[in-house]
């Protein structure tokens, strides 16, 4: 009579919790996991629309005397953003204006603006209060070498969706961690939650040449604490 009460295939309480304490252990390592994988999906999908609008970039300067396209304000000033007069070469320019991982995305897309950020440097040149040109790297077939030459940021996350907020002012970057990450944003590519100075992380970042590479915010940050200025153009 007690052995035709036993349930031989059945759990007990105790092995059913086991189970499920396994399986939770399971999630918590997968999750995490996922969530990065998915991530660096971003990542790359981000990397191929900056570069598809590098190209255009280089396009725009083949018909425009070299320049890039030029910022919302300076002795050249522009009444569109420069991400919209790239359209003649971007016919699908929304599918490329704005990356996966930007949380403002939609938003941007309704203002007509973008993910990106121009590099000031390539924007706008450095004038004197007297109107003398001191400094300008705004024409691409000027630059010393344009496979150092960063053309693109991916634009902060406390920037809002404005056609005319379109360059960085990266000539006061050394040394001022503080104004790089009030601009753009060196960990747009993260898993996990955010830290205070945005160190933990990666970016994408375009050159002049159209190639894309991803950086991670920590190693930027340790070249602008030691007064080294990794937007500035290569002089040499």
């Amino acid at each position: 009579m007690n052995r035709s009460r036993k349930n031989p295939g059945g759990f007990t309480l105790i092995e059913l919790l086991v189970v499920i304490a396994i399986i939770a252990v399971l999630a918590s390592l997968l999750v995490p996991a996922l969530a990065l994988a998915k991530e660096k999906a971003r990542r790359v999908q981000c990397a191929s629309r900056m570069r598809q609008i590098g190209i255009a970039m280089q396009m725009y300067a083949d018909e425009n005397r070299g320049y890039f396209p030029g910022a919302g304000h300076g002795l050249e000033a522009r009444t569109v953003s420069w991400i919209q007069t790239l359209r003649p070469w971007l016919p699908r320019l929304e599918s490329v204006s704005v990356c996966p991982s930007d949380r403002s995305r939609a938003e941007r897309l309704r203002h007509s603006t973008t993910s990106y950020i121009l590099n000031g440097y390539i924007a706008i040149d450095n004038i004197s209060p007297f109107g003398e040109k001191l400094e300008s790297f705004r024409r691409l077939s000027h630059l010393r070498s344009p496979s150092r030459t960063m053309t693109l940021f991916e634009i902060s996350d406390s920037i809002p969706p404005d056609e005319f907020i379109d360059h960085a002012h990266s000539r006061s970057w050394a040394g001022r961690w503080n104004h790089v990450i009030a601009e753009i944003q060196p960990d747009r590519h993260r898993s996990g939650k955010v830290n205070a100075d945005h160190s933990n992380g990666t970016a994408n970042y375009l050159f002049a040449d159209t190639h894309v590479e991803s950086l991670h915010a920590s190693q930027l940050k340790r070249r602008i604490d030691s007064e080294s200025n990794f937007a500035m153009p290569p002089r040499f």
